[in-house]
């Protein structure tokens, strides 16, 4: 080591001379076959990045509103089934905890409230119409995860 570092000296002095100890075939053949086995992986994964980036492959999930098949009628509980089925459940709380976004209490009411079967009191706060609006349409998961929100 031509290495002026003593650290870094004494370091690849003593990996020279571990390597110096090793029979010269098997460290040559096991140095080959695992350089070989981990070049050709580390390549596949280069050539799958690159393909994954330049291609606009989308995934696309139909979600069936009801068990029968009848036009204008959501059945909730159905579709929130079919959700978790296809792992978006999971994938948007992922998404939750990696980007977190909020939305207005207004914009989610505006948005959402075609969801709710409930009569809510328009009186009410925005914020307590909200409350009820995602208490109602996530009752299912909550009580089954064992987590309460207020």
């Amino acid at each position: 080591c031509k290495c002026t570092n003593d650290i870094i000296h004494s370091r690849f002095e003593t990996i020279a001379s571990e390597r110096a100890k090793q029979p010269t075939g098997i460290r040559r053949k096991m140095g080959a076959a695992s350089a070989t086995v981990c070049t050709k992986f580390r390549n596949k994964i280069i050539e799958l990045m690159e393909f994954l980036l330049t291609s606009k492959i989308r995934y696309i999930r139909c979600i069936k509103p009801n068990e029968n098949m009848s036009p204008h009628t959501t059945d909730h509980l159905v579709t929130m089934r079919q959700l978790g089925s296809a792992g978006l459940v999971k994938a948007v709380n992922i998404a939750r905890e990696i980007y977190p976004n909020s939305l207005s209490h207004d914009k989610v009411w505006v948005r959402f409230r075609c969801l709710t079967r409930l009569n809510i009191d328009e009186n009410l706060e925005v914020k307590e119409k909200v409350s009820i609006l995602l208490n109602e349409q996530f009752k299912d998961q909550v009580s089954s995860s064992g987590c309460h929100h207020p």
